[in-house]
């Protein structure tokens, strides 16, 4: 093996410096909402609401409507589409939660999935308080994951393109740089 020069070790250490600052100044970037959208371009999915209320008196509505909202961020993803949708999910407390998903572009031109989420301030819902302020998380991978079980641990990642019936499958988006993980 060579005897590197100090020299050029240096700038080794200073390009491997620099690159790494462009590519977590990237995530960063692209993480922190700061993309500027035009929805006009982007497929609406659709507005979700899933009221606690809904899960007891209608479970095979709420069973639809999570089939619905996993097909469209699966065939967006995997067609590399333009797409978003929104989802309200509660907590046990019935205090709301706001989710936005993208589907879309980075400013490196990566696929991703955005996921901007927003709490009520209060833990009573029905007063009229602000959201919190939004958190933003970015995924670069959409899988979906085969669950016969919804309380069951997934059973292993779906590599094919083929159909799914409702309630087999889940979404996992994780970020493959932190393992960041949101099952849908």
């Amino acid at each position: 093996m060579k005897k590197m020069t100090t020299t050029r070790l240096r700038s080794r250490i200073l390009g491997l410096s620099i690159f790494f600052s462009v590519v977590i100044g990237a995530i960063e970037y692209s993480s922190q909402g700061h993309h500027q959208r035009d929805l006009s371009s982007y497929d609406k999915g659709g507005s979700f609401n899933f009221r606690l209320s809904l899960y007891l008196s209608k479970p095979d509505t709420v069973n639809e409507m999570k089939f619905q909202l996993r097909s469209f961020l699966w065939n967006h993803w995997r067609e590399r589409r333009l797409g978003y949708l929104e989802a309200t999910f509660y907590s046990v407390e019935g205090v709301p939660t706001n989710s936005m998903i993208y589907i879309e572009k980075d400013v490196g031109g990566r696929w991703r999935a955005v996921v901007e989420t927003a709490r009520k301030q209060s833990s009573m819902p029905s007063e009229n308080l602000k959201l919190d302020k939004p958190v933003v998380s970015s995924y670069d991978l959409v899988e979906r994951i085969e669950r016969s079980n919804p309380t069951a641990p997934a059973e292993g990642v779906i590599r094919e393109v083929g159909k799914r019936r409702q309630g087999v499958y889940q979404l996992r988006l994780r970020n493959t740089i932190t393992n960041q993980k949101l099952i849908l």
